[in-house]
């Protein structure tokens, strides 16, 4: 592959962390890892050059959370985008926009509710 280099990453739940201490370093183990899939689905790329470890909000079902603030329709809550928000980040933004100002949201935010957790 021609370029300047390529993002790559495991996302399988990973552990659970304190967000207050460090982050355990990019090890031997993880090289491997990701070496091994690259060799197996991406011949053409060679051994990786580096590698970092990341870390990042989930949901216990790893779907986002977009909703009001419970007894606070002031207060918008979006979070838990399990590494991946990014990519849908301007329509969360604009509907984030809409929420906050009291705007006709015309999409189904259910799956996004607090409410998914009463019972957890």
């Amino acid at each position: 592959m021609n370029g300047t280099g390529l993002k790559i990453g495991r996302h399988d739940g990973g552990v659970v962390i304190d967000p207050n201490k460090d982050r355990d370093d990019f090890n031997l183990s993880d090289q491997e890892e990701l070496d091994e899939f690259l060799h197996e689905y991406m011949p053409s790329i060679q051994n990786l050059k580096f590698g970092k470890t990341c870390m990042y909000d989930m949901t216990p079902d790893e779907d986002f959370i977009i909703d009001y603030f419970p007894g606070n329709d002031r207060i918008v809550l979006a979070s838990g985008f399990s590494g991946h928000g990014f990519k849908f980040a301007s329509a969360i933004g604009e509907l984030l926009v809409d929420m906050t100002n009291k705007k006709d949201v015309n999409f189904d935010l259910s799956l996004f509710s607090l409410e998914r957790f009463k019972n957890s």
